[in-house]
């Protein structure tokens, strides 16, 4: 009954901190750390990936050989890191889009944290207290042997990502070499509560399963741009709330990385399989003085591993760094990167940039036409880029040229637009003739190119009847907006409202098919609906299908959608699919009845129930990669269409 009833007290004060904690951010409750649900949809999507028992049964051998023979990996280890930072326009220092400086002040946490250094929040005189032995360095070489700080800005157009947009387009399309590099993923959640994520060790030599279980294209850690960096370190960083603004988010997700298993086990009272790490409830939160489980003392509650505040953490214990060096020395792609030796620099040249195209979000987008390809211009070298003349082509045509004017410092860059969109399946083909007048000293990273893909105008599947909905700060007379069609006739407006009254604005608009639409919200303040003045936003969309929402923008947003009715379609988005098939169905399908999966040999895979004006969604990721046929039967139609399984 003790037990019982201490258990029932912690589990109260456990969701009472965490719906205080979520308040420090724009929506929802604080998710301190999802790796384990990412562990567990890995595990769905590759069968053969080892189960965290087969990972523990795979590991601890090992560590009892390595405590007993002692490493070979002697020394100071050090790993090269790659900071990929995705935004989707917005200048350096503009939110997402954080500043070198920020980056830096998160690798000096992470030096701080895993080589308990003295004088820094990373050192500790707690007796379990060690020094990893291990450092991070921002990669000076990328993977084809040219220089970089590490710090890769990419461009999408698109803003807010889901953890599945991040795992099936972000990661795979950007990441660099994971046997060489540890790579981190810098980005915008839609779910703006979520802190961040890991991709935990592969298995080797076991029999039966994958050696490397799971792709290596998304080999790395994830992390909320507001949680990226320490506020102590550089304070004119961006970050989100105070528990969580000093770099531990990192700290804990590298640990995952390196094999490490939350304290508590990720069950009550649960095994982390690390000794010296007394065994905890659950997970802590802020920094409070609890009794661990057997009653013995209390709970490390500043282990990087638990959930506290990031003020509060400070330790690494020797069994935590036995089960890392042991990880370094045997696991898959982690012990390769101990050697890859990707953060010597190598020399620079005087007149050097580098150009790359940058990325097309290829889902179901909120542009109403297509946006002109973009590329970037990267000063590599030592001399200030002050000009550059870039020539393009799609396929084999006329090439034409671009001549850019401006000021780069070294490691700055520049976003350029390319006039023309090009066609499906074109190949766009872009170099840098010159900079600064002369010649480009290094001719390895003057070229770039790209197949076009998904040029056709994305469109919002929706149905006559479209909700809007505005939440409003507490500077409402910042506040004005419109809705214009392509003629530029204003259909809906509203605002200025009053201050100090946040009140929840809600209309309904009839919109017409086949019609482009664009959405202007302007704030006179330049801060936008979040999160100076509250935690304000505007969405507009069908039922549960959202086609825009943001609160985060500065003078203006603008967003531009396309309605068409469905009528006798199905329409899958996206297609090819990777693990959930979306789709929606029109009125002359029906209202609702059967749909049916078949494969090519027209065998029966799957059969459910579904319903229009919903967007319904499906579980095939069991399914093999292929084609196959999708088909609704209603009671008055029927009708199908084929879809990739990726």
């Amino acid at each position: 009954m003790k037990i019982i009833n201490k258990s029932i007290i912690y589990l109260l004060i456990l969701f009472i901190s965490f719906t205080l904690k979520g308040q420090n951010n724009e929506e929802g409750k604080v998710i301190r750390c999802s790796t384990v649900e990412y562990e567990q949809y890995l595990q769905k999507k590759y069968p053969k990936r080892a189960t965290l028992a087969q990972f523990e049964k795979w590991l601890n051998p090992l560590i009892e050989r390595q405590k007993k023979n002692k490493s070979v990996l002697n020394g100071i280890i050090t790993i090269p890191i790659v900071v990929h930072i995705i935004h989707s326009g917005q200048d350096v220092g503009q939110a997402p889009n954080i500043d070198d400086r920020q980056v830096l002040s998160q690798i000096e946490i992470l030096n701080n944290d895993f080589r308990k250094k003295i004088n820094t929040p990373g050192y500790n005189n707690h007796p379990s207290g060690v020094d990893l032995e291990i450092q991070f360095a921002l990669a000076q070489v990328d993977p084809v042997g040219n220089p970089t700080n590490g710090i890769e800005r990419v461009y999408y157009n698109h803003s807010k990502w889901s953890e599945d947009d991040v795992n099936n387009i972000v990661k795979p399309e950007t990441f660099w070499d994971t046997s060489l590099y540890l790579n981190v993923w810098v980005v915008d959640f839609e779910k703006s509560g979520l802190l961040g994520n890991a991709q935990f060790p592969s298995v080797a030599n076991v029999p039966g399963l994958n050696q490397n279980g799971g792709p290596d294209d998304t080999d790395g850690i994830v992390i909320n741009y507001l949680n990226f960096g320490s506020r102590e370190n550089y304070p004119n960083g961006i970050y989100g709330g105070f528990s969580f603004d000093k770099g531990r988010t990192v700290t804990h997700e590298v640990g995952h990385w390196l094999g490490l298993r939350h304290i508590w086990g990720d069950a009550y009272c649960g095994d982390d399989f690390c000794a010296d790490t007394p065994q905890a409830h659950n997970a802590n939160l802020g920094c409070p003085k609890i009794l661990n489980c057997l009653e013995t003392g209390d709970e490390m509650v500043q282990n990087y591993m638990d959930y506290t505040d990031d003020a509060c953490m400070n330790i690494f214990t020797q069994n935590q760094k036995d089960r890392i060096r042991t990880i370094l020395e045997n696991s898959p792609r982690r012990r390769t990167i101990v050697s890859s030796e990707k953060e010597k620099s190598i020399s620079l040249l005087v007149n050097d940039a580098e150009v790359k195209i940058e990325k097309q979000f290829t889902g179901i987008t909120n542009l109403c036409i297509n946006e002109p390809r973009k590329i970037s211009i990267i000063n590599r070298g030592i001399n200030d880029v002050n000009s550059a003349l870039i020539k393009y082509r799609f396929n084999e045509g006329t090439v034409k040229e671009i001549n850019w004017k401006g000021t780069l410092t070294p490691n700055q860059y520049a976003l350029i637009s390319i006039p023309e969109i090009g066609v499906e399946n074109d190949i766009l083909n872009v170099e840098i003739v010159q900079i600064n007048g002369v010649t480009d000293a290094r001719g390895s990273n003057n070229f770039a190119k790209v197949k076009i893909i998904n040029t056709a105008q994305a469109e919002a599947f929706f149905y006559d009847e479209v909700s809007f909905e505005l939440q409003l700060d507490n500077k409402g007379s910042n506040i004005t907006w419109g809705l214009s069609n392509s003629l530029g006739e204003i259909l809906h407006s509203g605002g200025p409202y009053s201050d100090n009254d946040p009140a929840l604005i809600q209309e309904k608009w009839t919109l017409r098919d086949k019609e482009c639409y664009t959405f202007v919200i302007k704030d006179t303040n330049k801060d936008g609906l979040c999160c100076d003045n509250g935690e304000g936003y505007y969405k507009i969309g069908y039922k549960e299908n959202i086609i825009i929402r943001e609160g985060r923008f500065s003078e203006s947003s603008i967003k531009g959608f396309r309605i068409k009715y469905l009528d006798d379609q199905i329409i899958i988005a996206p297609n090819p699919v990777h693990d959930q098939l979306y789709y929606l169905f029109g009125s002359k399908v029906g209202t609702s009845g059967i749909g049916k999966i078949f494969d090519l040999t027209g065998k029966l895979i799957k059969e459910f129930k579904v319903e229009k004006n919903v967007t319904n969604s499906e579980d095939i990721s069991y399914l093999s990669s292929g084609f196959y046929l999708f088909q609704i039967i209603t009671e008055s139609n029927s009708s199908s269409i084929i879809f990739v399984k990726k």
